[in-house]
């Protein structure tokens, strides 16, 4: 019975893992640290894009963007679409306060030598997310925008909740286990405190006990009987009856007076 049950829970716990193993995605990304930044993804001359980004991060927080949109409105050509970016840059750098670090940059090569870059920066007060497109390592557009937690899935969701479930009800299943083999090693500790005391369970004794009854003899051996009675009759003498002895009973004795 203790072998099919570990034959079951060795079954699921395979099971659990090629659920586990075939869910999870196989991807290219290499992430690696540093500093403090996250990187993600792998493309050429990645240092000195990194070092592009972190110069370029703080390049724009340093930049007043109230007085740059003043400026261009000010201005007797205004170029709307630089107005409007500038605009919204403003907000932006109102909005996130003073700038704290560059949490994660994430790599993606594109098409024709481009790399796409993906830069999620902390301030002080939320974050903002760069994105940098590089063409032969040179920097060749910046977009802007808050940096909003990306939400997974609802399949997804359900698929690591039911692979968690699985997990707990095979925990559970082998504490179990474990408890009841414990409780089935109860029965052997009086023999293991015996063994280390050094005592045997006493054995009991039964006595056979033989009573003894003073019960008529029967024999077939009619010349033994005679030849005794005969002795008796001769030792008694003229004592003797004129009609015969009757034997009831023949005992040894442990003492001889003849």
């Amino acid at each position: 019975m203790r072998k099919r049950l570990a034959y079951v829970l060795l079954m699921l716990l395979c099971v659990v893992n090629i659920v586990w193993m075939g869910s999870q995605k196989i991807t290219a990304a290499v992430s690696e640290s540093n500093g403090d930044i996250t990187i993600t993804g792998k493309t050429d001359n990645q240092d000195q894009l990194v070092q592009i980004i972190e110069s370029a991060v703080q390049q724009w927080q340093s930049i007043n963007w109230a007085d740059e949109v003043k400026q261009e409105e000010e201005s007797s050509s205004p170029d709307q679409a630089i107005l409007e970016q500038h605009r919204a840059w403003e907000t932006l750098q109102t909005n996130a306060g003073v700038f704290s670090k560059i949490d994660s940059i994430d790599f993606e090569d594109a098409k024709d030598s481009a790399v796409n870059a993906k830069a999620v920066v902390s301030f002080e007060k939320g974050k903002i997310q760069f994105d940098f497109v590089f063409q032969n390592g040179s920097l060749t557009d910046v977009k802007l925008a808050a940096y909003q937690e990306e939400t997974k899935p609802l399949g997804e969701t359900m698929r690591i909740a039911g692979i968690n479930t699985v997990m707990s009800i095979c925990i559970v299943f082998a504490v179990l286990l474990f408890i009841a083999l414990i409780i089935s090693l109860f029965a052997f500790i009086p023999k293991i405190e015996q063994c280390f005391k050094g005592t045997k369970a006493p054995i009991e004794e039964k006595a056979t006990v033989v009573e003894e009854s003073p019960a008529q003899i029967e024999t077939d051996d009619t010349e033994l009987v005679a030849v005794i009675t005969a002795a008796i009759v001769a030792s008694m003498g003229d004592a003797a009856p004129t009609d015969g002895l009757r034997v009831t009973s023949i005992k040894r004795r442990n003492t001889n007076r003849w």
